[in-house]
């Protein structure tokens, strides 16, 4: 896959820099990649990065995350080889918390299946950018060890991600659409 990528808005309030790496550009929705570079998905990486638990040299690092939106084929059998779920799902995540040549901290590589998001979007009444910008935060969540393996860490990412989506106008995700 060819790497392009986008940096963070030149905004001074935005430190550290991050860098998003989209893998597969030729399959970008113009729409959700305007949406996903917009500053609320930088914000969520800085204040990601601030509250967490990692060195402070990891903290204050410029940092890259590579997006990949895959067809379902593609994720399907990304999820078999690194789940052992022969099935497509919406979101895969890929953790490195790796230095790369150029000083770079990656956060990881996410993987997000267009299709799966809109059928899901459709499915439970909500729009098709707020359930995509909602995986994205999901993901990139995953990446800094967030996980909803059992009840409470699920409460956890939950909360998390409901507290940060309503900053940027997003309703609860968890919540039951009335349609």
């Amino acid at each position: 896959f060819r790497r392009v990528l986008f940096r963070s808005p030149t905004d001074s309030s935005t430190s550290p820099k991050h860098r998003l790496a989209l893998l597969s550009p030729r399959r970008a929705d113009r729409q959700w990649l305007g949406e996903a570079l917009s500053s609320s998905y930088y914000r969520w990486v800085t204040d990601t990065l601030a509250s967490s638990k990692l060195s402070e040299r990891r903290r204050l690092a410029s940092t890259e995350t590579g997006l990949l939106l895959a067809t379902g084929k593609e994720i399907s059998a990304l999820n078999e080889a690194y789940r052992g779920i022969a099935q497509e799902t919406n979101v895969l995540a890929f953790p490195s918390m790796e230095w790369l040549e150029d000083g770079t901290l990656s956060l990881g590589d996410l993987v997000i299946c267009p299709k799966i998001v809109r059928k899901e979007a459709k499915a439970q009444g909500k729009s098709t950018n707020d359930h995509f910008l909602h995986l994205l935060l999901h993901g990139m969540l995953h990446l800094f060890g967030y996980d909803h393996q059992t009840a409470r860490q699920a409460k956890t990412m939950e909360s998390r991600e409901i507290a940060m989506l309503e900053k940027v106008g997003i309703s609860n995700p968890y919540m039951e659409s009335d349609s």
